[in-house]
């Protein structure tokens, strides 16, 4: 299962990469955006033995549109979360970080000019354990993950759009437990408002 996992995310990776760097001059409708998307975010597991706040966070991409409906992306997150204890530690901060790219769908919804949005792809990130001094007391190393969101597209003129949406992310990576590598999952929620420059 998990090499399956990590075969989706690589291949998601690669046609990632491919699409954004082939010019797609024979298309003539194309355009390119720039993303930013700040969240509030709601762990749904326990990550090891911690119960985690209510976290925050954003995302920022670039995406290239090469069908009217269908745009490639590729960009970076951090996200942050609370506990008061994981594992030895206690009052600590979880900092998850890392690169992302997939895929986004748009379609309108009949003649309206707004559209619903459906979107999807692979994480590359790490965990990072910091205590109250901001000191990184631990740092599970990067690793493959996934993620997907649906929302509204709404447009501000001709160079913006303004999208609420929701996602979900999942992600595995090993944390010290003493001196024991111990799995833990970090999975959530995400709503989120994003804002997106065309041109």
């Amino acid at each position: 299962m998990k090499s399956n996992s990590k075969n989706i995310s690589s291949s998601v990776l690669l046609l990632s990469i491919i699409l954004l760097m082939f010019p797609f001059k024979t298309i003539a409708q194309y355009k390119w955006s720039l993303n930013l998307r700040p969240a509030a975010n709601f762990a749904t597991l326990k990550l090891g033995d911690a119960t985690l706040e209510k976290g925050f966070g954003g995302i920022g991409t670039i995406a290239y549109q090469f069908v009217p409906q269908l745009a490639i992306y590729a960009g970076w997150s951090w996200n942050q979360f609370s506990t008061d204890h994981l594992f030895e530690y206690n009052n600590i901060d979880v900092q998850e970080t890392g690169y992302r790219t997939g895929l986004t769908f748009t379609q309108p919804f009949g003649s309206s000019k707004f559209k619903y949005l459906l979107g999807g792809g692979a994480l590359y990130n790490h965990i990072e354990v910091e205590n109250a001094d901001g000191t990184i007391i631990d740092d599970s190393g990067h690793g493959w993950g996934w993620q997907a969101e649906t929302g509204l597209v709404f447009p501000l003129g001709n160079h913006f759009n303004l999208a609420p949406t929701v996602g979900y992310q999942a992600l595995k990576r090993n944390l010290n437990n003493g001196n024991v590598a111990t799995s833990v999952d970090l999975n959530y929620v995400s709503a989120g408002l994003k804002l997106s420059y065309l041109f």
